[in-house]
């Protein structure tokens, strides 16, 4: 291949991989600000917010879920939602 064919696919496969990067830091941004505007909302809420993940651990809680329990956030963070269901529930 010559050397002048050779720059020019070098230089396409960088210029594409850098097309890459942007695109990718671009879309960083806006799921940073994303979740910011979302965790304004959740933390300024009325209503208390929980998050359940996996196998019914609660993830996240908001503050004025905990205010609402009667526990903290760690607190809350630390048990499974099964924890906070009736007898009957649980039946």
């Amino acid at each position: 291949m010559p050397f002048r064919k050779m720059i020019f696919v070098c230089s396409s496969i960088v210029g594409g991989q850098l097309a890459t990067i942007i695109d990718n830091l671009h879309l960083y941004e806006e799921i940073k600000e994303s979740e910011e505007k979302y965790r304004t909302v959740v933390e300024g809420a009325m209503d208390g917010v929980v998050v359940v993940g996996e196998n019914y651990h609660l993830k996240y809680v908001n503050e004025r879920m905990a205010e609402i329990v009667g526990y903290s956030q760690e607190e809350l963070t630390e048990r499974i939602f099964g924890d906070f269901w009736t007898k009957k529930a649980r039946s």
